[in-house]
């Protein structure tokens, strides 16, 4: 008998599965093989080739799993969100109460998202100060030339 896992990538806070995660499922102890996990977004679950048989985004679904000790680890975040750096550890086996099972669901992961860059105010004063300059030259440079004038009509 084979087990399976399965799991959920969402928002912090949210349900709305997130689409674009990849992970690897490293185990069974002590052979400890990598299985690269990519979301399977189709239409029907049929047409997933890869380990995730979950068609759904975001959702996911390994079957297959010899029995033995697994860390899941997420090695890309969805686009927009931070990586958690969290391992789930189960073990695939003989039912045992919460040490063991043949069907894991590990329920829903979720991400932080990510902040984007302070950007800073368009107009305001740091515009102000440079019309505010410019024109003082202006005016500056109206004066020197009108004085400039006045001197050689006077001499």
């Amino acid at each position: 008998m084979l087990g399976s896992v399965a799991w959920a990538k969402v928002a912090k806070g949210g349900q709305t599965p997130l689409q674009g995660s990849e992970w690897k499922i490293v185990g069974p102890d002590p052979s400890s093989t990598e299985l690269v996990v990519i979301d399977c977004v189709t239409a029907d679950a049929a047409q997933c080739t890869g380990p995730d048989k979950d068609p759904a985004a975001g959702k996911f679904l390994v079957k297959e799993l010899a029995w033995g000790k697994y860390s899941l680890i997420e090695t890309a975040a969805p686009p927009g969100y931070v990586r958690n750096a969290t391992e789930v550890e189960f073990t695939v086996g003989r039912p045992s109460g919460n040490d063991a099972m043949l069907a894991w669901n590990l329920g829903s992961i979720e991400n932080v998202q990510r902040t984007g860059p302070v950007l800073p105010l368009t107009g305001g004063l740091g515009r102000d100060q440079i019309m505010i300059i410019g024109a003082l030259m202006a005016l500056l440079a109206v004066a020197g030339f009108g004085a400039r004038r006045f001197r050689a009509q006077n001499s």
